[in-house]
């Protein structure tokens, strides 16, 4: 799938529409189908929009939100670790035998 663009004049200017196309074949040629229009796009959301498909048609890129990446449930590890190496190597109690 791709960002197709198809541009129309009107009196001086020219507009930039926008439609979303896969390429397929059929009977050994090169044919394309849109698969929706998405009218008139800035270029910002016309690069949104071809950074997304990009993505999607990629398999090795995981697309997630932060709220997977939030952590509710979970021990305290470094601080811990921390203060452990800080009692065996700096302060070792000494227990007499």
């Amino acid at each position: 799938m791709y960002l197709q663009k198809h541009p129309r004049k009107k009196k001086n200017d020219t507009y930039n529409y926008y439609s979303i196309a896969e390429s397929y074949r059929e009977d050994g040629k090169n044919k394309k189908r849109i698969i929706t229009y998405l009218g008139k796009l800035d270029l910002e959301k016309a690069q949104q929009i071809r950074n997304v498909l990009k993505i999607s048609m990629s398999t090795d890129t995981i697309v997630t939100t932060i709220d997977d990446l939030l952590f509710e449930e979970h021990w305290r590890y470094l601080d811990v670790a921390f203060l452990n190496h800080l009692w065996d190597n700096e302060c070792p109690l000494k227990i007499p035998t």
